[in-house]
């Protein structure tokens, strides 16, 4: 099985886990709790130079970062600008778009409905969406864990050139699934991995059809409320909006650019693009969330113990597709013992683990895509490698 394959800056899960050179407890709950966060912890003299040095390298406006370190105490700090023609500087509580993070709340919430016994990860495709290509043959646990082999439509370079044209189209799901049935499938379900955000857009077919409920409702209900996650959204596809406060995001080169093996190097002279009003709807189920660095510092430790899910079923998450350092599971990483993910849309980039080991939880938000070099990682997962090794 061909595990990790290279490409374009859409598949950021496994962009990180080959830049990073690499080949729990189950409770069942309704609440998660809120991290204490010290704003001078001696964490800062050791982690805000690797920080501020890599936003250099990268020309990174912006970032926020937050830690905690059982024993060794807990650290969020804002860096850099929010926007670059005025100045105005990051803010702890600044609102981002999470990208692919959005796919842990996708895939939480199909688990929800398997503990419900609405679903099953045996479930074929076709009970749901028989036109998908070779749906008879897909489970849902396949979509969630990226072996069903259909084609990522954001791979496609007339999806992206379009992205570049109509930055504010609105896009439909079954639109974005008819993309990737233009394609034939990488591999036979279950015979490889490739992530594909084709896989999570069906995911939210899929509980949207079984539950009659729109997703973000079920999100709400599911995730955010139980969990008091107040300043995390998914919002309707017609809006670009993110909830104030929040930076403006940026990018160099196009999305079209960004398929290109061979795309040359930015210039030093030039500055990288405002995409803050770019919809994001084309993510939708796999990638449209926004959310804070403080959010997510509970959602992280939640998501890996299970808090929201039966024992039996975050096992079932937790059986991991790959080996060694970097592994997938049901809508979730494990990277070197860090389980979460991480997310790139035009503007933003995100990276989010907790480790069972230690109890480190750690999130790094930027309001960049990706640096002025076209090789990876992206701007936060670069945050994330450097300050790492520091945290064990």
């Amino acid at each position: 099985m061909r595990l990790f394959e290279a490409g374009s800056f859409r598949r950021s899960v496994l962009v990180l886990v080959l830049a990073w050179g690499l080949a729990g407890a189950c409770g069942y709950g309704s609440a998660g709790s809120r991290p204490n966060v010290t704003p001078n912890s001696p964490l800062a003299a050791s982690l805000s130079p690797l920080v501020e040095q890599t936003m250099r390298e990268l020309r990174v406006p912006g970032a926020v970062v937050a830690v905690v370190a059982p024993g060794r105490g807990s650290w969020m700090q804002a860096f850099g600008v929010a926007d670059l023609k005025t100045g105005v500087r990051m803010g702890k509580d600044d609102h981002m778009r999470i990208g692919s993070i959005t796919k842990t709340f996708t895939g939480t919430v199909v688990l929800a409905l398997v503990d419900d016994g609405k679903l099953s990860l045996e479930d074929h495709l076709s009970s749901f969406e028989p036109e998908v290509r070779g749906a008879a043959a897909i489970t849902v646990r396949e979509l969630l864990n990226m072996t069903t082999g259909l084609y990522n439509y954001s791979e496609d370079p007339g999806f992206n050139a379009t992205l570049d044209r109509q930055p504010d189209k609105v896009w439909s799901p079954p639109e974005l699934v008819a993309i990737s049935g233009r394609h034939p499938p990488d591999f036979s379900p279950g015979r490889g991995w490739h992530y594909s955000n084709t896989n999570t857009v069906l995911l939210g077919m899929i509980a949207e059809k079984v539950t009659g409920r729109p997703l973000s409702q079920l999100m709400q209900e599911r995730i955010f409320r139980p969990l008091h996650l107040r300043a995390t959204t998914f919002p309707g596809r017609a809006s670009s909006a993110i909830p104030n406060p929040h930076p403006n995001g940026y990018m160099f080169g196009n999305n079209a650019e960004s398929l290109s093996p061979t795309q040359a190097p930015i210039p030093a002279s030039e500055a990288p693009q405002d995409v803050t009003s770019a919809n994001p709807s084309w993510g939708w189920a796999a990638g449209a969330g926004i959310s804070t660095a403080s959010d997510l510092l509970s959602w992280a430790p939640a998501l890996a113990k299970g808090t929201l899910l039966k024992p039996a079923t975050q096992a079932q998450r937790l059986q991991w597709v790959g080996s060694g350092g970097a592994k997938y599971g049901l809508a979730i990483f494990d990277v070197q013992g860090y389980l979460g993910h991480n997310g790139e849309l035009p503007g933003f980039q995100s990276f989010m683990g907790y480790n069972p080991a230690n109890g480190v939880t750690l999130v790094v938000l930027t309001n960049l895509t990706s640096g002025p070099q076209p090789e990876r990682p992206g701007p936060a997962d670069k945050i994330a490698r450097t300050i790492l090794p520091k945290l064990t």
